[in-house]
């Protein structure tokens, strides 16, 4: 791996270095196709329950439901957020 260099050069000479043969590998289309392939699961399993609750003659909605509506709820930003801070660095990378 290529290393920049450590010495307290001014302004933009200290950014500047050699190229570098080896590819900067980036994982974060993998990251955000990952996020969404899970927050689609997790909707289906969520709205599977509720459903399931609905239509069943002897269920009922429970204190374990409504716990995991209340997380699924948190899933749903953090999901936008990763897909919001891997759109705002690929900007920067090139």
């Amino acid at each position: 791996m290529c290393e920049r260099p450590t010495d307290d050069l001014s302004g933009a000479e200290s950014w500047q270095y050699k190229a570098c043969p080896v590819k900067e590998h980036n994982s974060g289309v993998v990251t955000v196709r990952l996020a969404i392939a899970l927050l689609v699961l997790t909707s289906l399993c969520v709205g599977g329950r509720f459903l399931a609750r609905w239509r069943l003659p002897n269920a009922h909605v429970g204190i374990d439901d409504w716990s995991v509506l209340i997380s699924y709820m948190f899933i749903i930003p953090a999901t936008f957020l990763i897909i919001f801070s891997e759109s705002s660095q690929q900007t920067f990378l090139h």
